[in-house]
Formats: structure tokens, sequence, C-alpha cells
């Protein structure tokens, strides 16, 4: 990873004129202090007052005299700019920055300028001048140049950007900041040089006396790049470059010492941190420096012998006796506890007495004196000074009601043992401060608001520390205290967690999950808890809450516990014809088959499969019969049934149905004996999403068409479907669009106008037809409702078996996958829903009381409330059987208001036909069941629910 760490963060700063004071002037009158600020008051042409300031740096510095300091502002003059006069040793001149040292920013020419490639500023034959509290930042340019400069200061300088060589023309050295072999006594001191390219700062041969101290030097190239230099003196440096920290060549003399070097990034391969010639390392001492090497694992390059640590370096040359092979911390500045801390030398030629930031040079009381000297100057630029902090503020009650007494408390954290004089806490409300000798204090809040208040230390030395609160301190009216609950599910695991609002915050709180299990605490901080049931089904979860004002409310909140669909390829697991599943004989009257379902074609048999979903079919029976579905080890539930058949007659239904705590479920004939064909469409489990199966189920508002081979305004075009036909419905069909991430469509198929008998299979795109979902008989209209899943791109195919048929088509709903989200035709969907199986109950027969069902008539039946069903309840599975009908006619189920142009069961005089329906429940807690003529008697069995999401 890169280990690039920025050394220093500059804004530029708005300057304004008040404040800084009169111009000041020599006993004889003459001015010592120019300005220049490019506002609309400045001019080249005047004499550079603080009034009446120059516009460019260039026309100060050719007015300049010795003794003259000239003040920049923090607008953009033109660049680039020569420096050619000269002070004295008495009286140098000065250019420096009007506010303190990186807060005046600079900026260099245009790119496309034609002196773009020149330095920003040179120092041309100029002697005794300093250059002072400047931010730079030069584009494309280099940023200073010295050439044939002597005794030149360079003070709080920061240059960020990117550098380019100079022009072919230039002869000497290539860098950020270049000084040329006539150059001389130069120092460098608590500035830095941020580039993207080339070297940091490159002195070119026969430079003399050069010092560069408290320096941060940032580089691709070189930090320091040294050629023939005499006396040259790094001190207490940092450089983080991947040229190398330093390079020496030429003959060069002087020292290295207390500089820290790395690479700027620890995972590329780079030239050793320090790399002397063979033609200088008789002129250079090195040591008490901090060595990281990169990837290429090289520290020196000592006379052309690289060494790979300090101690094979110092062993081989005698030199680096006191370095280290380490970082400063997780970035350029050194941590507690760093080995750079107070074991630097003291005495090191050019050393600073403070650091980049200015900051002196001090003690750290928890680190021993390694050092020479005084014992305690850390290496490199940044010395690890007071860590002395404050932590924010923090209330003893975020929030109440007026008048609110506080108690206010700051941690302090003084690992040196600081002296603090004393601490002062402003409440934030526009009262007094109080001063006290520890940072906390009472206070009481009279008026309703918003307080931040914040605490200030005074150190022994005078300084001031302040920090801030944690958060705001709100006072509010007193107001009633209420509970909101939040409660979901996810298979067996349930969520609960509570928000309150109120004037006091929360003292306690318990919850019940409604199952018997004791009531459990949470944690006001956390108020949520997590809980696992033992079964599906709908529970009350309910609790209490207190507040700090001594006021306690109580909640409760259904929960719908419940299942998730894994739909699985069709199969056939029973066939009594056949022998699959079961013995190959028909099931007599009053006769039970067990039905093995778990273990196998998908389900899982360790418990979690709480239902299955299966088309129950009748064949070859022998007189007038029904059929139910139950899970095994209950008693059989009384006046419920799931299939109703004649003799001679082949009739489907699908089939919701718990299973037993075996793993089978029962199937039951009243009359006469029958052969039972089953065709498994999916199942119904507890595991929870985390076990990354099981779909939750979308209820369309209303069933939506989405085939109808008679009619000529759906797609595809009316035709019906021949034998052995087959068509594929992809992705969205007119104006409805199938849900993203939808594994499963539930739809209701209708057959009419038969040529011949047949069935009709569902299965997902491409693949063939391996069982029935609708067995249809010649010149009758029959519909069942079908389970099918669908292919990846949400296609799912009908095959016809024989003659010809028209088919319809009407979507109820979708099984989703995790992330899924549903639209379609006529309005959102209702949220997806987790399925609740019940014992099969029956909720509703006309036949009681002789109350038919005439024509047109709707039945509106209460489900909310029946078998524990809670409110906000999204759809309920029923068995809905249509029988003593006087009219070809037909039944559909839905949720109330406008009826939609859909049917559920198809039925003509004289037959008793079942069909399952998967119906949305209105806000009342009703579904409604419709008959289109003449009268009929319905009858409504209730097998489960799909419950609300929280």
């Amino acid at each position: 990873m890169p280990r690039r760490r920025a050394l220093i963060a500059t804004t530029a700063a708005a300057l304004f004129l008040t404040g800084l004071g009169a111009t000041t002037a020599h006993a004889d009158g003459s001015v010592t202090d120019l300005y220049v600020s490019s506002g609309s008051a400045c001019t080249d042409s005047g004499t550079g007052t603080m009034t009446a300031p120059y516009c460019t740096l260039q026309a100060a510095a050719d007015a300049v005299v010795a003794g003259h300091t000239v003040h920049i502002g923090a607008a953009s003059p033109v660049f680039p700019v020569v420096l050619s006069k000269s002070g004295t040793a008495n009286a140098p001149i000065t250019f420096t920055g009007w506010t303190s040292w990186g807060t005046v920013s600079l900026a260099a020419m245009n790119a496309s300028d034609p002196r773009a490639g020149q330095p920003m500023i040179t120092f041309r034959n100029a002697q005794y001048v300093n250059l002072r509290n400047l931010n730079l930042h030069p584009g494309a340019n280099t940023s200073i140049s010295l050439v044939n400069a002597q005794h030149i200061g360079i003070d709080q300088v920061v240059q960020q950007g990117s550098v380019t060589s100079l022009p072919s023309s230039s002869a000497g050295p290539d860098g950020a900041i270049t000084i040329d072999g006539a150059s001389s006594y130069v120092s460098i001191l608590h500035s830095i040089t941020e580039y993207t390219a080339g070297d940091g700062i490159s002195i070119g041969s026969g430079a003399q006396h050069i010092v560069l101290a408290s320096d941060g030097i940032e580089a691709p190239g070189a930090g320091v790049r040294a050629d023939g230099v005499q006396d040259l003196e790094l001190a207490g440096d940092t450089t983080l470059a991947s040229g190398g920290g330093v390079v020496i060549t030429g003959s060069t003399s002087g020292s290295v010492e207390n500089t820290v070097m790395m690479p700027k990034r620890l995972d590329q391969s780079g030239p050793p941190a320090i790399n002397v010639s063979a033609d200088s390392t008789g002129g250079v001492t090195e040591d008490y420096n901090s060595v990281t090497a990169d990837k290429s694992h090289l520290d020196y390059d000592w006379g052309g012998t690289t060494y790979a640590s300090s101690a094979a370096m110092h062993t081989a040359t005698g030199q680096g006796r006191h370095d280290v092979d380490t970082l400063p911390g997780p970035s350029v500045i050194p941590t507690e506890g760093s080995p750079l801390i107070d074991s630097g030398d003291a005495g090191a030629p050019g050393e600073s007495a403070t650091d980049l930031h200015g900051k002196a040079r001090v003690d750290d009381p928890t680190v021993p004196n390694t050092g020479t000297g005084s014992g305690y100057v850390d290496r490199g630029a940044l010395e690890f000074t007071d860590p002395f902090s404050l932590g924010p503020i923090t209330a003893s009650v975020a929030t109440g009601p007026a008048p609110l007494l506080e108690t206010l408390t700051a941690p302090v954290h003084n690992s040196w043992g600081t002296g603090v004089t004393s601490y002062s806490i402003d409440f934030g409300d526009g009262t007094a401060p109080t001063t006290s000798a520890t940072p906390t204090a009472e206070h009481t809040y009279a008026t309703v608001g918003t307080y931040n208040p914040h605490v200030t230390a005074t150190l022994s030395d005078g300084t001031k520390r302040s920090y801030p609160s944690a958060s705001s301190v709100i006072v509010r009216t007193a107001g009633p205290l209420v509970a909101t609950p939040s409660v979901g599910s996810d298979g067996l695991n349930a969520g609960f967690s509570i928000s309150t609002t109120g004037s006091w915050p929360m003292s306690s709180g318990q919850v019940s999950f409604g199952d018997g299990s004791p009531a459990v605490p949470f944690d006001l901080a956390d108020p949520s808890s997590r809980h696992t049931y033992s079964a599906p089904g709908t529970y009350t979860v309910s609790g209490s809450v207190s507040d700090t004002g001594g006021r306690t409310v109580s909640f409760s909140k259904a929960l719908a516990v419940g299942t998730r669909f894994v739909p699985v390829t069709a199969a056939r697991i029973l066939d009594t014809r056949t022998g699959t599943g079961a013995a190959k004989h028909k099931v007599g009257p009053g006769g039970v088959l067990r039905l093995k379902v778990t273990g196998s074609y998908g389900v899982p048999s360790d418990g979690s499969a709480t239902a299955v979903t299966m088309n129950l079919t009748d064949a070859d029976a022998t007189s007038s019969s029904w059929v139910e579905a139950y899970p095994e080890g209950t008693a059989r539930p009384a006046n419920s049934s799931n299939l109703n058949f004649k003799a001679g007659e082949t009739n489907p239904n699908l089939v919701t149905v718990p299973v037993g705590a075996d793993g089978y479920v029962d199937l039951y004939n009243a009359s006469g004996s029958v052969d039972l064909i089953a065709d498994l469409r999916g199942y119904y489990t507890t595991a929870g999403s985390a076990a990354g199966i099981g779909d939750t189920y979308i209820a369309l508002a209303a069933p939506q068409r989405i085939l109808d081979t008679r009619s000529c305004c759906l797609n595809p075009q009316p035709y019906p479907f021949g034998s052995g036909q087959s068509r594929t419905l992809i992705g969205s069909l007119g104006s409805f669009r199938v849900p993203l991430y939808a594994t499963a469509v539930v739809m209701n198929v209708t057959s009419t106008n038969a040529s011949a008998d047949g069935w009709v299979a569902a299965m997902p795109a491409g693949s063939p037809p391996t069982v029935s979902d609708l067995n249809y008989s010649r010149g009758k209209t029959g519909s069942n409702l079908v389970v099918s899943r669908l292919d990846q791109y949400a296609g799912f195919t009908l095959y016809n078996s024989n003659g010809h048929t028209d088919l319809i088509a009407d979507v109820a709903g979708f099984f989703i996958g995790p992330g899924g989200f549903a639209s379609g035709s006529g309005g959102r969907p209702d949220p997806s829903s987790t399925y609740v199986p019940l014992a099969p109950s029956r909720i509703a027969d006309t036949r009681v009381g002789s109350h038919h069902l005439g024509s047109g008539a709707t039945l509106r039946i209460k489900v909310v409330g029946t078998q524990g069903i809670p409110v906000g309840v999204a759809a309920v599975t029923i068995n809905l059987t249509g029988t003593g009908s006087t009219e070809a006619t037909y039944l559909t189920a839905f949720a109330g208001g406008a009826r939609p142009r859909a049917s559920n069961l198809n039925l003509v005089p004289g037959r008793t036909r079942p069909v399952q329906a998967i119906v949305p429940v209105d806000g009342s807690g009703y579904i409604s069941v419709y008959n289109y003529t003449g009268t009929v008697d319905a009858i409504v069995d209730l097998e489960g629910y799909y419950g609300p999401t929280s």
C-alpha cells in the first residue's frame, strides 16, 4: 500500500488590510517597508505604500534597497520574478508574506505562457536577501533558483506543484529549488517542497556552505541532490522521495544528521535512501538518521557498495553508528514512543532549535533521552510535542425539558503531566463561562433551545487549548413520552428496535417476544434485541420503556414470523398408477396415503421445510369424492377439502400443505377409490436469508392478465395452442413487467374451447415438460393456480399436450429473490412477505343457512383475526371450491374495490371444483369472492397467509 502522506495541508488565506499597522520609516523619513498586492488600488508606478501597493512583485524587487522589507499580499503578482538587488550583513533585504508562514499563496503563470518554463523566483547576483512566509504554486515551473547568490535565507516557504527541467539553454542543477555552483552561504529552513516531478532541492558543483534544516522534502526524484558542494549541512529534515532521500556526488563535504528518509512507496523499488559516491565518502559524515528501505530492501549506497541495514553500514564503514531502520509512524509525524523521539544529535551541524512548524525542540518526559547534546532532539523535521488534549465535552443529559440541569465534563489526556492553570467552560447559552480547577461544571439551561458548549484549558506556559462538545445540548418544551417499536423477521429470527420521543431520555426498557420466553431488558445506548422463535406464527411483541422524568409507557406490535419459498425443478413425487412415491394401487374409501415430501427432490430433511407446494391431481375415480391434504401427526381437519371430483374425471388443484414433523403429508380420500398424482413445485423454509436460500412473495394489487389467445389485445397474437405446441413469455408483456430478481411466477391458468382432452404444463423457458399443471376436458372450461420457476431472463413456457385450446393466464404475484423489488402495471404491488402455514380451516360456506351467491354478487369474508392472522397481512392462501351452480359461471377472488378482469375458478352446472388462490387482503382485513352469473355456493378453506413485513 502507498505510504505517501502530505507533509502539510496548506490553504490560501484571505488577507484584510486592517490591523497591519502603519508604514515604518527611517529617521530621515525614507520608507523601509514596501507592499505588493494586486488590488484595485495597486500601481507599479508608485512607491509601494500600504494604501497604494505595487501590483507586481517584480516592481517591488526593482525598487528595493538594503534594509527594506517587502510585504507580499495574498494576491497573485505576475511571475517570473528576478531578485537581483543586494542588502548587507547589517541591513539585509527581506521579502515576506504579510501573515504567518505558508498562508500567503502565490501562483505561477498559465502553462501556455512563453515564460512558463522559467523559475518562479530567481535570485541572481544577489546578496544578503531573505525570503519568508510564502506558499508558492509554480505549476510547471522550478519554484526557486539561485544563480551566483550569496548569504540567502529561505525560511518558512512552502512550494507545492509539479516541476519540469530548466530550459535546455540553462546550465546548472535541475530541481524544485536549484542552487548553482557560484552560490554560497545559503540556508533553507522550516520549508516544504512537495512536488509531483523532478528532484526536491538540487545543488550544483562549486556551491559552498549550504544548510538545509527542519525541512520537509517530497519528490519523485531525489529529495536532495548535491554535486561537488563544500560544507553541506543537512540536519533534522524529513524526505519522502522515490529517487533516494539524499544523493551526494562530486567530492562533496559536509554532514547528514537527524534526518528521516522515507521512500514514497514501500511496495515499489527504488534507489537507496542515502547514496554517497566514492569521491565524497571521505568528506561526508552520516549519523543519527532514520533510514527506511523500500521494496528494494536497500538503505545505503556508500562508495558504490550497498547496505540493507544501518548495522551493516556501520560495521563496514564506521558511519551511521546511531542510525535506525524504522518509520516515524503511520505518517511522517512521529507517534508516542517512536525511537525517533529524543534520540537525535543536538549538536549536529546546522541543527535548528525549532522544527518545521516552528515548535521548539523539547524533551518528551515519557521517553528516555538517547541522543547527544541536550539529549532531547527528535529526528526529522517534525518534533513530537506535548500531546495534551481535552476530549470533547459530554453532557449528562443530552435532551430534556427546561429548566434542564446538566453536568458537563471534558476528559483530559495529559501523558506529559503538563501543568494546567484553570479550565473555563462556556455553556453556549450566553451566560458567563465558569472557571474551575477541573474540566467539569454543572449548569441549568433555563430556556428551550440547542446549545453547543466548549471548554478551554489554560496551560502553565500561558497557552490555551479549546475543544467543542461532542454533541449539542437540546432543551425542549415538556411533552409526552412516545415509544415506537419496530419489528421484523427473517426466517425464525426476529429483530426488535424502538425509538422514543419526549422531553427526557430513556432510563430503562424491556421487551417480551410473545412466545412465553422471559422478557429481556434492552440497552439504552442501542435499544434493539434479537430473538429466535421455535415455529412460524403471529406473535405479539410487547414491553415498556421509562424515561428519566419518571414516566413509563407500554407498547405492543404484532409480528408475523414466516417462511420463505424455495422453487424447485418440477418433479412428480407421487403417482399411484405407476407406484411412484407410494404403492401401485388406488386410495380406497376413507383411506389415507402417507407421502414422504422431504429428503429428496431438493426438499431438506433437517426440519427447516415447513410446507410444500404441489399440484395434486385425481384420476380414474370410481365415485364422487373429495381429498384432503394435511400434515402427518396431526388430526385431520374437519370440514375442508383440496380436491372434489366425480367418477371418471381428472382434476388438478395446487395445494400448499404443512409438513409433518417426520417429513410426511397425509392425503385422505372420502369415498370410492381414486388414483392420486402429486407434482412438486417448491417448499417453504424457516432458514433465514443468511442461508442464501428462500424467496419472499409479492402479491400484485390485482391479478394482471398477460395471455389470452382469444384476444387481439394481448401479445402474442390470438391463436389457440395446438397439439404439442409451446409458447414462451419473457420479461414483459404489453404494459406489464416482471419484477427484478423474480424467481417464480404465480398465475391462474385457464383452458377453454378445447378440441380434445389434454393437459398444460408450465416450466422455465427452454426446459421440457415433465409434469402437468392443468388437466382439461373437451368443450369445457377449466382453471388451476400454477407456480412456475423462471429462467434467467424472467421467462417461462406454457406447453399444450393435445388438440387445440385457448389459454388465459392471470398473474397473481411473484416470488422474489434477495435484493429484489417489484414494479407492475396498475400500481406498485404490496411489499414482499414471508409465509405462515396454517392447519386448514373453513372460513366461509354459503351452503350453511342457504346463503347462496347470486348472479353478480360479491361475498366479503373477514380474514384478519382468524387463526391469528394479524393486521397488515399482505395476502392469504385459500382453497376456493364452487358447487351447485345453476349456470356456467366463474368465481373471482380479490382484495376488494374494483374487480379485476380475471377468474380463479370456472364452473358448469352439476360439477364441484376446487382451486387454490393467493388473495391480497384489503385495508379492512377482508377478501372478496365474486360470482359471474346464476347461483352458486362458494366454500373457502384458509390454508395460510403472507405476513406483514414489519
